[in-house]
């Protein structure tokens, strides 16, 4: 979490601020919220509740900022029972799968299922273990509190394909989750999972890419090589008018930013966990979210060149019912004590860094996204980081850092019901992300915060998924992804700079002011993949997934092509 400790004497106004706000928050006379934890992103729910929303069986779901409490999710489940008429048979059964697990009312019944539930026969414990029922290991629920216990584990296996079938490596973890209510305002959520990995070990990071910033990964000080995750955060919700949501979160949470399908070019969802103080109001047709989060740089075993910084995000929202949404949001990241400057989410970041002498790195963003059309959206985003407008003149510049990004969802697609089509495009120019010093790139452990190509690229993404019942669902895709890289000599010195890599900035004098897009060695990636998901009973999964990449090397005349294929089990009672 953001050390409030290390703030300096001259920031206690923040701290009286923040009580101020605490305490109005907490005797404000909204409708009490009885269920104010959030739900995990990686929770099916998330994918049903879009679909919907695309069909224009929901409102639009302002996922720019796509966590949700279990209230919000409640209630726009209940929305879709009142149509359930016109789903297909497929999302019909979809649907009584999440108001079972959901509805407050199918609890402690015969629809869910309870590992420590001592009022049933012992013998249902193992008989009830692999049935359809909606899973958790205990639940407590009075009129003040709530609790959901949670057991997770996880075991993949992968082998490489090709000519390197003997390689393979195993990752197994496991471990709890504690979420939910309590005093009915108060949303709550501790997680911890711990996991090992053998075999090979670029391997093991093709298949969790989330490995590359877990430190005791990194670290690999112990005889087996392991890894940890953790989440933890309080939150308090409140809905002060019918409809409207007013939210407080402190902590640490698996988050998105901004729009995207492939991925986001504002925080993608991959990046490290952020520890965040975040605020979000939701009235009318009006949105509003801040965010102030910190993080690290990159690891090194020399602790005393590690480093935190921090990152600031707003966003600003209007709602057109049955048309649009259009939106426009900031970010910054700085890399010392925490600044007051940033803390309010009524402000021009661009200005404030200006007074502040200009020593962050300043995102600026506007997007949209359509719902006048039932089953087809259309969503976009057009991103500058720093200020292009005063090189408008010559869009080669180095200076001009932006980023372009694309696409359309259409559901039932063709014609066919449960038939899902994706596709998106995505631009980034030289330098996006980087910054005249290394230590405030947008990045965290030294991984990209936003799109995951980087600058000096583009892609088209195109996927596409089908539901072959409830528990089936069979996922095909696509991705071309060209980039110029920079050019380095044969001891790996940097010789010429095309701006392909976010840590390495421009250097003035020595690298080119005019910087063409995709300038440097050219490479092209074919990247196919195939994701076989079965639920073959409530909260037990199995995962079949094949994913090959064929690159060419276009400047250097090189090419090859790199597979692999990894079985997963998941569990998540």
């Amino acid at each position: 979490m953001i050390n409030l400790i290390q703030l300096t004497k001259s920031d206690n106004s923040f701290k009286r601020g923040f009580l101020l706000l605490f305490l109005i928050l907490l005797f404000s006379s909204g409708k009490v919220f009885s269920q104010a934890e959030n739900i995990p992103l990686n929770n099916e729910v998330y994918d049903f509740l879009k679909e919907q929303s695309i069909k224009g069986n929901l409102p639009s779901l302002n996922d720019a900022n796509p966590n949700k409490t279990r209230f919000e999710i409640e209630r726009w489940l209940r929305e879709i029972e009142r149509v359930k008429n016109q789903l297909s048979e497929t999302d019909r059964n979809r649907l009584e799968k999440f108001a079972n697990e959901f509805f407050p009312e199918n609890l402690e019944t015969e629809k869910s299922y309870e590992l420590f539930d001592f009022n049933r026969p012992f013998v249902k414990v193992f008989t009830d273990f692999y049935s359809d029922k909606s899973k958790n290991v205990y639940v407590y629920k009075d009129e003040n509190a709530n609790i959901y216990m949670e057991g997770v584990g996880y075991f993949t296996y992968t082998g490489e394909t090709g000519e390197k079938r003997n390689r393979q490596a195993l990752l197994y973890d496991g471990g709890f989750r504690f979420m939910g209510t309590v005093f009915n305002h108060f949303g709550y959520n501790v997680s911890v999972i711990k996991g090992g990995a053998n075999g090979y070990h670029p391997l093991q990071l093709q298949t969790d890419p989330r490995l590359t910033y877990s430190f005791k990964y990194n670290e690999n000080l112990e005889p087996i090589k392991n890894y940890d995750f953790t989440q933890g955060y309080i939150q308090y919700v409140s809905e002060p008018a019918q409809g409207s949501v007013l939210a407080v979160q402190l902590g640490r949470e698996t988050t998105r930013y901004g729009y995207g399908y492939s991925n986001s070019l504002i925080l993608s969802g991959e990046q490290p966990d952020l520890d965040f103080v975040k605020f979000r109001m939701n009235y009318g047709y009006f949105s509003l979210t801040s965010m102030h989060a910190s993080t690290v740089g990159r690891f090194s075993v020399d602790r005393s060149k590690n480093y935190t910084k921090y990152l600031a995000f707003h966003r600003l929202q209007l709602s057109f019912p049955d048309l649009f949404d259009i939106g426009v949001g900031e970010a910054t990241v700085y890399s010392r004590q925490l600044d007051m400057a940033y803390l309010t989410p009524l402000s021009f970041f661009k200005f404030l860094e200006l007074s502040l002498q200009d020593r962050d790195n300043n995102l600026f963003w506007a997007d949209f996204q359509t719902h006048f059309i039932p089953g087809f959206e259309i969503q976009g985003t057009f991103l500058m980081d720093e200020d292009i407008l005063s090189n408008l003149g010559d869009l080669n510049r180095f200076s001009n850092k932006i980023a372009l990004q694309g696409g359309f969802w259409w559901t039932s697609a063709l014609g066919v019901p449960d038939l899902n089509l994706i596709m998106e495009y995505t631009l980034i120019r030289p330098y996006v992300y980087s910054h005249l010093d290394s230590v405030n790139t947008y990045s965290a452990y030294g991984f990209p915060l936003g799109h995951r190509i980087g600058p000096n690229s583009d892609e088209l993404m195109t996927r596409l998924f089908y539901y072959l019942n409830s528990s089936v669902k069979l996922t095909l895709e696509h991705r071309l992804v060209r980039s110029g890289e920079n050019t380095y000599d044969n001891s790996g010195k940097l010789n010429t700079n095309y701006g392909g890599d976010l840590f390495e900035p421009i250097r003035l004098p020595g690298d080119p002011e005019r910087v063409f897009f995709l300038d440097g060695n050219r490479r092209r990636l074919n990247k196919w993949k195939i994701d076989l998901k079965y639920e073959f009973s409530r909260n037990n999964y199995l995962n079949w997934v094949y994913d090959l990449t064929d690159e060419v090397r276009i400047t250097e005349k090189k090419s090859g092509s790199y597979g692999f294929s990894y079985i997963k089990y998941t569990i998540e009672y």
